[in-house]
């Protein structure tokens, strides 16, 4: 361990608790760029000036102390167990992992290869930044960015690229936003016991799941782009959700509940190809499904049913955008079975 002091502040540098190693990010507008993601630059605002008593931090850092940082070089992993503390990664990167365990935290223009873990904190923000396996030789973690009994962190104009580990995972946090993000992995977004956070306006690609919500409710995702091969949004044991205009490309379905109710799916555009689904539900109860565009879904015989419901799943209101294969009208009858646009499905 050793000791270093910059202006009128001591930061103690000794090495990190955690493995250090990993990646960088980049931001884009629509679903076609999604699928060429590759090489992923930062883009975005110029870095601002650095007040007078930024220190500077080098090595394996450890930062105990409130006050502002910046880094001059890639450093080999990043902990802040301090509150009020602002990082300034002037786009160098993290090689290692960024532990994160204070509150009032803020971090931008800073590449993180190893992933980043928010653990017991409150009001972290990470701005203008990525989390990239690409930037790291051997990359360990399992999961880009872990949010773990966190509640109110923000999350913006940040680019988490990984094709086989989970992008986003949230457990036991609430009332976290994500704005303007860029997400490619595998599960880009996973929540267990998380309620009432945000995803707004990003971009997420994944072959495998998009969203998954466990056991979390009074979450919002409203106007992203999601392009898979798997269903976009998949739902267990989770309620009052809100879904709300979304543009989804899929192969299997835009929505499938299981075992949830109450959740708004609305005014969404669901794409796909042969036999995809606007919306499957099962064992689910009075969701509404209104307002939304499956007329892309359509496929020969003309009136396959767009929303599939089980004969387990009771008070649902659908009622979407009537498309010009279908001549009856847009409101559905009491039972969805009997309309030309659902159906149920038949007992195993």
């Amino acid at each position: 361990m050793f000791t270093i002091s910059v202006f009128f502040r001591h930061i103690t540098l000794r090495s990190c608790h955690f493995s250090c190693h990993r990646p960088m990010a980049r931001r884009t507008t629509r679903r076609g760029a999604l699928r060429s993601l590759g090489s992923a630059t930062f883009l975005g605002s110029v870095m601002g000036t650095l007040s007078e008593d930024s220190q500077s931090v080098t090595g394996h850092v450890r930062i105990t102390e409130p006050g502002r940082y910046h880094l001059t070089e890639d450093i080999d992993c990043l902990e802040i167990v301090a509150d009020r503390v602002r990082v300034d990664g002037r786009r160098h990167t993290v090689r290692g992992l960024t532990t994160i365990l204070g509150s009032s935290v803020s971090i931008t223009n800073l590449a993180m290869g190893d992933g980043v873990r928010i653990l017991d904190a409150r009001h972290v923000s990470i701005d203008d930044s990525r989390i990239d396996v690409r930037l790291v030789r051997q990359p360990e973690a399992d999961t880009l960015l872990s949010i773990e009994n966190s509640r109110q962190c923000v999350v913006t104009d940040t680019v988490l690229h990984s094709t086989n580990r989970t992008g986003v995972e949230l457990t036991n946090s609430e009332k976290n936003t994500f704005r303007s993000c860029t997400m490619t992995s595998s599960v880009v977004v996973s929540l267990t016991n998380s309620h009432k956070n945000r995803f707004v306006d990003c971009e997420l690609l994944s072959e495998d799941r998009v969203v998954v919500l466990t056991n979390s409710d009074l979450n919002r995702f409203k106007s992203n782009v999601l392009d898979s091969d798997a269903p976009a949004f998949t739902l267990v044991n989770s309620e009052l959700n809100r879904f709300v205009e979304n543009e989804i490309d899929i192969l299997v379905a835009g929505f499938v509940l299981r075992r949830s109710g109450r959740n708004l799916v609305l005014k969404n555009v669901v794409d796909g190809d042969l036999g995809a689904r606007g919306a499957i539900l099962e064992d689910s109860d009075r969701n509404r499904i209104e307002r939304n565009d499956f007329c892309a879904l359509l496929v020969p015989p003309p009136f396959e049913p767009l929303v599939v419901v089980s004969p387990d799943s009771t008070g649902n209101v659908i009622r979407n955008v009537e498309c010009e294969a279908n001549t009856k009208s847009e409101t559905p009858p009491s039972h969805p079975q009997s309309d030309d646009k659902h159906c149920t499905l038949p007992e195993e």
